[in-house]
């Protein structure tokens, strides 16, 4: 019935869809041209975006997991490393992990691990499919803390960093901090990751004893590994839980030595991993997203950084969906000044007795579901901020901007931090496109669609 009139009618309504598929494109064309610019110390590595370029601005959004693998425990001297090991972690804020020994956390019963901690993926009622998992990591290693006092009264330090190491090559060698496990859902086995940039901060204890005639030595770093084949062909589902974990972690366990009495900045380890997914474009409450994950590593003490992200085109009505997370090593609940702002204004945190003032205080967001499940996670912050108040202000302080621009500020006045993960998403302006389909003929110049609806008789031999 339509062998003859297809190819003309196909070909009036593949322009159509063509030229539709440019106006809805558009939205996507905005989102290209955002753009990080950055500014900080020159002796730290810069924040730059880790998802690629066609996961920045999609019908999606992302998810932040992590945890701890170190704990504080209540004491400051132990008579061996079982000692320590057995004991409990310690939950309360009146002691930070600068000044009391801090154990490893191995929970995945494995002989071959001696660090593992849990975290749940939870993927919302609008997933569709996985686009990009990042994987982070922190720690410090050391040869300066203090671990266990033996019965002749003899003490003993850690070991886990060589005195004579030169380069980053060796560190690495020397150490594995370039590496990690992880096994994600109902897998058997762990995977290896290996790290695709790691930065650190070197330090040395000039007030302990020498070991081999030298000065002891540590590093601080941040770890980074593009992970997303190992999250393929699983057929993940909307609103469904995957259970990560993470194991074999490199950091120090012991009391931070590295004033020569104790007190020292303290020893610390933490993962986490970001997430972004698609959405189904028929549930409406899936939006048009522009989303950056920034990675680097910066030491930050009374001073702050800046990530500006411009050229955003916001929604003209309603709230603007957005969120603002991070991921920050070595900051104390006891130690305030430290900050986390978007455009200026202080983000709020669901948490009881939460302090904008006192932003990176060794907790983590209360909906990152865990084991274990601490209050006090020995220096380490995985944080996720609702943003959408800020930016919808954004919006309505200047509704007659063509865009907008987004400014993060990490800032500290007194605590030393160590930031090495800043994700942010914000929903994007989504143009509504209406057509007229005015004629269409078939190829011998029959008119079989006109003013709004098709002829009631066409010639059943065309």
């Amino acid at each position: 019935m339509y062998s003859k009139t297809k190819g003309k009618a196909n070909s009036n309504l593949l322009s159509l869809i063509f030229i539709l598929y440019l106006l809805v494109g558009f939205s996507y064309v905005f989102g290209e041209t955002t753009y990080a610019k950055y500014s900080g110390s020159n002796n730290d590595d810069n924040f730059t975006i880790a998802n690629p370029s066609d996961t920045q601005n999609i019908i999606g959004n992302y998810e932040i997991i992590g945890n701890t693998v170190e704990c504080i425990t209540k004491y400051n001297s132990s008579s061996s490393l079982e000692e320590l090991q057995g004991w409990n972690c310690y939950n309360e804020f009146n002691r930070t992990n600068n000044n009391s020994l801090v154990k490893y956390i191995d929970i995945d019963h494995n002989l071959s691990t001696n660090v593992s901690s849990k975290a749940t993926l939870r993927l919302p009622s609008t997933f569709k499919n996985i686009k990009w998992v990042g994987l982070f990591w922190q720690g410090h290693v050391n040869n300066y803390s203090y671990q266990y006092t033996d019965s002749e009264n003899n003490k003993y330090y850690s070991d886990d960093l060589p005195n004579n190491y030169t380069s980053e090559d060796n560190i690495k060698n020397d150490t594995k901090v370039n590496q990690v496990l992880i096994k994600i859902g109902d897998d058997d086995n762990y995977h290896e990751v290996n790290a695709t940039k790691v930065d650190y901060r070197t330090s040395s204890c000039k007030k302990c004893s020498k070991l081999n005639g030298e000065e002891r030595r540590g590093i601080k770093y941040g770890a980074y590994a593009d992970i997303t084949s190992l999250f393929e062909n699983r057929n993940f589902l909307p609103n469904q839980d995957v259970n990560i974990t993470v194991a074999n972690l490199k950091t120090t366990r012991g009391m931070d030595n590295k004033s020569g009495s104790g007190h020292g900045q303290g020893n610390y380890g933490a993962w986490t991993i970001v997430v972004i997914y698609s959405e189904d474009t028929s549930n409406p409450n899936s939006k048009l997203r522009n989303i950056n994950i920034y990675k680097g590593f910066y030491s930050i003490k009374n001073k702050s950084i800046k990530v500006q992200i411009p050229n955003l085109y916001l929604p003209k009505y309603g709230t603007v969906n957005s969120q603002l997370g991070s991921f920050v090593g070595e900051g104390d609940y006891k130690v305030k000044g430290d900050s986390l702002k978007l455009n200026g204004q202080f983000l709020h945190e669901n948490l009881s007795n939460y302090d904008e003032n006192n932003t990176f205080d060794s907790r983590l967001s209360s909906n990152i579901d865990r084991f274990p499940k601490l209050s006090n996670n020995n220096g380490i912050d995985i944080d996720v901020f609702d943003s959408s108040e800020v930016m919808t202000k954004i919006r309505d302080d200047n509704p007659d901007a063509s865009t907008y621009e987004a400014n993060i500020t990490v800032s500290t006045k007194k605590d030393g931090i160590f930031p090495s993960m800043l994700a942010f998403s914000t929903e994007l302006y989504r143009p509504r496109v209406c057509y007229y389909i005015d004629r269409i003929k078939s190829e011998d110049g029959e008119v079989i669609y006109e003013n709004g609806s098709f002829k009631d008789r066409i010639n059943s031999s065309k």
